[in-house]
């Protein structure tokens, strides 16, 4: 038996979109396309610049980004295509706030057959 894409999509929803201790709303805009409200798990690590880190050692680069979503790739849940530096997400920059601050897809991080992992910029 064989481990599908909707499996893994049903998966991630059960365990993280729908679980608001790991997840919030957030109005994603796909490029050329209307605002949708879609569920995220969002990293806020209050990283001050955007840019390439050498902590890996000698010769390697980390990219660091203002926040890190992961979204899932179905279309009803979350976003089935992904366009680095054409969408926007509009997330609070810190939980509990009212007001959501725009950032952009700087860069896609990964893909798996459920989620992409996304690198935001202000």
């Amino acid at each position: 038996m064989s481990y599908t894409k909707e499996q893994a999509q049903a998966e991630f929803k059960a365990c993280f979109l729908d679980n608001p201790f790991f997840s919030e709303a957030v109005s994603y805009t796909a490029s050329g396309q209307a605002a949708k409200s879609i569920r995220a798990v969002i990293s806020r690590r209050n990283i001050k610049q955007t840019g390439l880190s050498n902590y890996g050692g000698p010769g390697s680069q980390i990219a660091r980004y203002d926040r890190e979503i992961v979204i899932s790739t179905d279309a009803t849940d979350g976003i089935a295509e992904v366009t680095e530096k054409g969408d926007k997400v509009e997330i609070p920059l810190d939980i509990g706030d009212a007001a959501n601050v725009v950032f952009h897809v700087a860069a896609i991080i990964r893909q798996d057959l459920a989620t992409w992992r996304l690198g935001l910029s202000r």
